[in-house]
């Protein structure tokens, strides 16, 4: 199943989907909808995913799908 599927994974950057909404009294609220995950098949892979501004770009692209997800 999935577990083969992912064994060959060596690194995986994540960032949350999700929308924020102010509550009626004023209260932010976060609706979380999925999550951008970028895998890395191998060593050289890894190291890219590790580099800060790659992680930086990973939650750009993060908070763009959040910004195009439909209400």
């Amino acid at each position: 199943g999935m577990i083969r599927k992912t064994k060959d994974i060596k690194a995986i950057a994540c960032a949350p989907l999700f929308k924020e909404s102010t509550s009626l009294r004023g209260h932010l609220r976060c609706h979380y909808f999925g999550v951008l995950n970028v895998d890395a098949m191998d060593d050289d892979g890894a190291d890219y995913l590790a580099d800060k501004d790659v992680l930086d770009q990973v939650t750009f692209m993060a908070k763009f799908a959040q910004v195009t997800f439909p209400e």
